[in-house]
């Protein structure tokens, strides 16, 4: 709650015109869920390319694409700009989980084992 707080004093820093202010006031709850869906994705993204292990990293973006290219034509035409944000955190939490799920092939990858 204290993050949208200060995500709507924050718009003010960047402009007083107050039709701005209450337009991006719609899309706070939007930016709050943001990071926490995004986040994992991208700490994973830097593991997964440190490691040299990209594969992964293309099927997450391929499937999630798919799933962000049907979620943004169903919908954006109802929701608008609504729609074209749960798109993109669809897109995100999709790209998130699928890394999430090729962890375990990424650590028997690192950590070999010689148990012959």
């Amino acid at each position: 709650m204290l993050l949208v707080f200060l995500l709507g004093n924050l718009v003010s820093i960047f402009t007083n015109l107050e039709n701005i202010i209450e337009l991006s006031n719609q899309y706070i709850i939007w930016l709050v869920v943001f990071p926490f869906v995004i986040g994992i994705g991208l700490v994973y993204y830097g593991i997964f390319t440190g490691a040299t292990y990209t594969l992964p990293i293309k099927n997450s973006m391929i499937i999630s694409l798919i799933v962000f290219l049907a979620a943004y034509f169903i919908a954006i035409p109802k929701f608008k700009n609504h729609g074209l944000w749960f798109a993109f955190i669809i897109f995100s939490f999709g790209r998130s989980m699928i890394l999430w799920l090729y962890r375990k092939d990424l650590f028997n990858k690192l950590f070999v084992s010689n148990n012959d």
